[in-house]
């Protein structure tokens, strides 16, 4: 699928407002979903012309919500909450990151208790120059497992 055949950002994560750091939904198939981020949409977190890449990791957190809200998506649902467990082998290959910022999520495992695993990328566009790479551990609960949360 190309950028003009997704949902705006905001109508497949659970996020709301300046909390939605992605622009738009470059690709996404099964396995896998690209995203970008523009600078306007990284304002809360803009120092001048650049961001630090401490913002990474939830941009691709959010990209893999837009992974599980695209899916949703297509089955006529809502997008649902999902919880970052932690992170595996994070790199940053340099401080700031500025520009549009391409953010990819790619399933690496997952089973049926909701427990899922995505190695996930970080670049500046349209360069390609690498900002920061990771595995990222996610947990995406059942409405049942949600209600039994305590509030």
């Amino acid at each position: 699928m190309t950028t003009a055949e997704h949902p705006p950002v905001s109508s497949v994560v659970p996020h709301e407002g300046p909390m939605v750091l992605l622009s738009r939904i470059v690709s996404h198939d099964d396995d896998e979903t690209i995203c970008q981020a523009d600078p306007e949409a990284l304002a809360l977190f803009r120092s001048g012309d650049r961001v630090g890449t401490w913002v990474g990791i939830e941009l691709m957190a959010q990209c893999i919500a837009a992974h599980a809200g695209m899916h949703a998506h297509r089955r006529g649902e809502v997008p649902r909450i999902g919880f970052l467990l932690g992170s595996r082998r994070v790199d940053i290959h340099q401080p700031w990151m500025q520009g549009t910022l391409g953010v990819r999520a790619q399933r690496n495992w997952g089973d049926e208790s909701g427990l899922v695993s995505f190695d996930c990328a970080l670049w500046e566009e349209p360069t390609g120059t690498p900002v920061a790479t990771g595995r990222l551990n996610c947990f995406l609960p059942s409405d049942a497992e949600l209600k039994e949360m305590p509030r």
